[in-house]
């Protein structure tokens, strides 16, 4: 079995994202590296790690951190946002759904240097009801059943350091 190209992971998440209900979030993760998105009301919200969430010895670089604003990322900015992050207006239309998927999956390669799509950890849930969601085409892409959830701590974060609760300031 061929290893899908990151072009391929672009366009299942261009079909997938215009299709999410309220609250949906998706996570594409490699190790402490990931980029997530949600479906607001009236956006889809995404957002990249940034420094802190990333062990010290992981931290973007200044070209890669320039790079993410190239891409069309908006800076962290504490208290409202501490990732990079972006947002599309709700609902997208075919290109701009394309678009978004794009900078997913050139933040995932080009960024966070994922070796390959093969390499990432997926998990799909509801954050309003807590309920895992099915994506069978993202699962076929990448060869494997989507990971279930991980256990979820008091404050929402999960083992890994991944916001898993309802605050609407993060995902």
């Amino acid at each position: 079995m061929s290893t899908p190209s990151w072009d391929a992971l672009a366009s299942v998440l261009a079909k997938l994202l215009p299709v999410l209900l309220d609250c949906d979030t998706v996570i594409l993760s490699y190790g402490h590296r990931y980029v997530q998105v949600q479906q607001t009301p009236v956006t889809l919200h995404a957002e990249a790690v940034a420094d802190d969430g990333l062990p010290t010895d992981e931290r973007l670089t200044a070209d890669q951190q320039r790079r993410l604003v190239e891409l069309g990322w908006a800076p962290p900015s504490p208290p409202a946002f501490y990732n990079w992050w972006r947002q599309l207006s709700w609902p997208p239309d075919a290109a701009g759904s394309a678009a978004f998927a794009r900078l997913l999956a050139a933040t995932l390669a080009e960024i966070y240097s994922v070796p390959d799509v093969n390499a990432l950890a997926s998990v799909a849930f509801n954050s309003r009801t807590g309920k895992d969601i099915v994506l069978p085409e993202l699962a076929g892409l990448l060869g494997r059943r989507v990971r279930e959830p991980e256990p979820r701590l008091l404050d929402g974060v999960t083992a890994s350091g991944i916001l898993r609760g309802d605050r609407p300031d993060r995902i």
